[in-house]
Formats: C-alpha cells, sequence, structure tokens
C-alpha cells in the first residue's frame, strides 16, 4: 500500500570547512535621501564571511522617509554533499509628500547594482548543480533585479527584474570545474525613486545553492534487519521527485509503521520482542503489509531540497496480530540524504 505525502522532517547538515569564498567586485552599499541624504557601503574586495554582511541607510525629514538594506548570507560549505549556499535579500522604501525621497543600491559614487563573486575550490572537471531561486516585487516607482553569469564567460545565465509587479523564477544549472573550481558572478539592484508625492517600495531575494559530487540521494542502511528489510530509491525528476520506500521480508498482513527521526544513541528494545526501535519517532506514516510481508511509502521531495542539502533517517515498524496475539517487529533503519 503507498502512502502520499509531503516529506516534511528536514535535519540539515553542519558547516566543517571553508570551500569558498564570496568577495564585493564593485563598492557595495544602499543610499536614502529624504533630505540631505545618507550612505553605507564597504568597498570593492570586501570578503564576506560565515557571519554575513549587512547594511542599511534610512533617513526621515519632514513629511519624507526613505530607507534601503541589504543583507548577504553566506555558508561556505554544507558537509553532507560538499555544498555551499548564499542569499541576498534587497529592500528599499520610499515616501514622499514633496520629493526627493529615494532609496537604492549604490557603488562609492552613485546607484549601481551591488556585484559578489563567489568562488569555490574544486579540481578541475569535477561536477556540480547550481540551483537558483528568486522572488521579488516592486511598484510602479519601484524596480529591482538580478543577473547571474554560472560559467564566467560573461554573459548572463539568469537574469530577471521587476517593475510594478511581482517575480518567482527558480532555475538549476550543471557546472564543471576550471582551473580556479568554480567560479560564479552575481548581481543584485535595487531602486524607489519618486517623482511626485506617493510610496514607492521593492523587496527581493536571492538564493543560490551549490552542489558538488552528487545531483540525486543517497540510501544508507544501518542496524539490524529483524523482521524486514528496508530499502529506498528516488524517484521522479525535478521538481517531481519522490522518494519511494520499500519493506520486504516482514511479517504477511500486518499493521506498518514508518518511523521517521533522528538515529538514537542505542537500540531501545520494543516490548516482548527481539527487535529493537533505531529511531527516535518524531513522525510515524502508517501502513500495511501485503501477505508477501511487503509495504511502500512514498514521500515528495519538496523544491526547499534545491537549495539546502537534507538528512532524514527511517525505519519500518511492525505489528503482527495474526497469531492471536500481538507481536512487534522492526526492519533495518535508512538514512536518506538527498541534494
Amino acid at each position: 500500500m503507498k502512502n502520499h505525502c509531503l516529506f516534511a522532517l528536514l535535519a540539515l547538515a553542519g558547516s566543517a570547512t571553508a570551500q569558498g569564498t564570496l568577495t564585493t567586485t564593485t563598492d557595495y552599499g544602499v543610499y536614502a535621501i529624504a533630505v540631505a541624504g545618507q550612505r553605507q557601503a564597504v568597498p570593492a574586495g570586501t570578503t564576506v564571511g560565515p557571519s554575513g554582511l549587512g547594511l542599511r541607510a534610512s533617513e526621515t525629514a519632514f513629511a519624507n522617509s526613505a530607507g534601503a538594506s541589504t543583507r548577504v548570507a553566506f555558508a561556505p560549505t554544507a558537509a553532507v554533499v560538499g555544498a555551499g549556499a548564499i542569499s541576498v535579500a534587497e529592500q528599499g522604501d520610499a515616501f514622499s509628500i514633496s520629493p526627493p525621497a529615494v532609496a537604492g543600491t549604490i557603488d562609492g559614487s552613485g546607484p549601481a547594482p551591488h556585484d559578489l563573486r563567489w568562488q569555490t575550490r574544486a579540481a578541475p572537471g569535477t561536477r556540480a548543480r547550481l540551483a537558483i531561486s528568486w522572488r521579488a516585487s516592486a511598484t510602479t516607482d519601484a524596480v529591482t533585479g538580478t543577473s547571474i553569469d554560472v560559467d564566467g564567460d560573461g554573459r548572463p545565465d539568469f537574469a530577471h527584474r521587476v517593475s510594478g509587479s511581482r517575480a518567482d523564477e527558480n532555475d538549476t544549472f550543471s557546472l564543471v570545474a576550471g582551473r580556479q573550481g568554480f567560479v560564479i558572478d552575481i548581481s543584485t539592484f535595487g531602486s524607489a525613486d519618486l517623482s511626485g508625492a506617493g510610496n514607492a517600495r521593492y523587496d527581493a531575494t536571492l538564493l543560490i545553492n551549490i552542489q558538488v559530487g552528487t545531483t540525486s540521494c543517497q540510501f544508507r542502511p544501518f542496524g539490524r534487519e529483524c523482521a524486514g528489510k528496508l530499502e529506498g530509491s528516488e524517484v521522479g525528476t525535478r521538481p517531481r521527485r519522490a522518494l519511494d520506500l520499500q519493506l520486504s521480508g516482514a511479517a504477511p498482513s500486518a499493521v506498518a509503521a514508518l518511523v521517521i527521526g533522528d538515529a538514537l544513541p542505542s537500540p531501545v528494545p520494543l516490548p516482548g520482542s527481539r527487535c529493537a526501535l533505531l529511531v527516535f519517532p518524531t513522525g510515524v506514516i502508517s501502513g500495511q503489509t501485503d501477505p508477501r510481508g511487503n509495504a511502500s511509502w512514498q514521500l515528495g521531495l519538496p523544491s526547499l531540497t534545491g537549495f539546502l542539502p537534507v538528512s532524514i533517517t527511517f525505519q519500518a515498524v511492525t505489528l503482527d496480530l495474526s497469531a492471536g496475539g500481538a507481536s512487534l517487529g522492526s526492519s533495518n533503519g535508512l538514512v536518506v540524504t538527498c541534494p
């Protein structure tokens, strides 16, 4: 019997050692003008570390106000699949009774995009997958956009902008490392510029994730196959991927449950059974074995896994009522890691 549910329990891998660098390639700042003007910026060549980069400028004068901010978060590596992730958030707001009221992104001298270079060390020929998501909105007196060059040829491979509308753009790219590893050039910008009275606003979030060495889920069994064997496979293609988890060799026509959680520090014996629980039951999905002792569960993989590698642990537990009593059994555990 198949059960269909959202893959909802995600355990993120921790960061180990840095595998990449993120650097500003233009002066990188924001400005706000409601009367005299305010600017906050860092120069080109500034390295963005794991603590990220945040800048904000704001000003209020009489009936006018303006503010702009940029926030960059950088995770150089995620140990499970050798991945890294970047997020860039751009926001700006201007309110005016009588101009000026302007906010946006700048370089050292005036309005300009924010440019970053992300370089990840890898041996030439190493393959990776890059996932990009951009969500943005801007009023009619505002604009925001992004452009990304993923292969170093100087031409954007992902480029979008909005004004007076919203956008939700996603794409994936296959990469091959060159002599410098993977080099990705990232540009974002925003501007809220009122020509008269009113309110203008932009808001955009860019997420970029690089996954090195694997582009499919990995399945690692652990523990004893006491009363059944649990295996898994990945089915479908992005964005409609799913996990197919198969239990075999269990008690026939028994109540079955797929336990989802974290591996226990040591096995916990099941009451009245020679089998043990290997996984702390954070979540449980019900099922039933067929007359041959087989059961299956299919779980959809959400689009989130395009940006963060996840690792989840499973085990199947059965309750056999066929012998006039109740007998508990369990399978091996299964750790599933998906990029």
